[in-house]
């Protein structure tokens, strides 16, 4: 028996932006720790082998904007964020822009009225983003 050809990058793309990623997006909101923790390593994973790193930043930095959106209803929505935006930065995915696009829109929102289980994960998120801003802009943000 034939094993089934290998997609095509574009076929894969396709396949990871409407099938994989929404999946792993309600995989996130709706479990604990280790969980959310084994689907940020399987995004970075496929982000790594099987993704041109420009779409992988677009489509992860899209997961993770969703995951905002849900965060006021799905407080595990605030630790995958903080999850994904560790992980992306750490591995050099998430840059300067998308560092700053969270710390500048979202952070503050992450702070107010965190319990532990969110704060838990601020420290690792911040450590990550801090290579990637000025020391200057960073302090601000964090200060403020």
């Amino acid at each position: 028996m034939k094993s089934p050809a290998r997609p095509s990058d574009n076929e894969a793309l396709d396949l990871l932006t409407v099938n994989i990623f929404p999946l792993v997006s309600q995989i996130l909101m709706t479990s604990d720790d280790q969980v959310q923790n084994e689907g940020v390593q399987s995004l970075l994973k496929v982000s790594q082998e099987f993704i041109p790193k420009e779409d992988a930043i677009f489509l992860v930095f899209n997961v993770v904007q969703l995951l905002i959106k849900k965060a006021a209803q799905i407080e595990n929505s605030k630790i995958a964020v903080l999850m994904i935006m560790e992980q992306f930065a750490t591995n050099d995915f998430f840059m300067e822009k998308e560092c700053m696009l969270f710390l500048d829109t979202h952070f503050s929102n992450f702070l107010d009225g965190a319990l532990f289980k969110i704060k838990k994960h601020i420290i690792p998120c911040m450590l990550a983003l801090s290579k990637h801003t000025s020391y200057e802009v960073f302090k601000g943000k964090i200060i403020s």
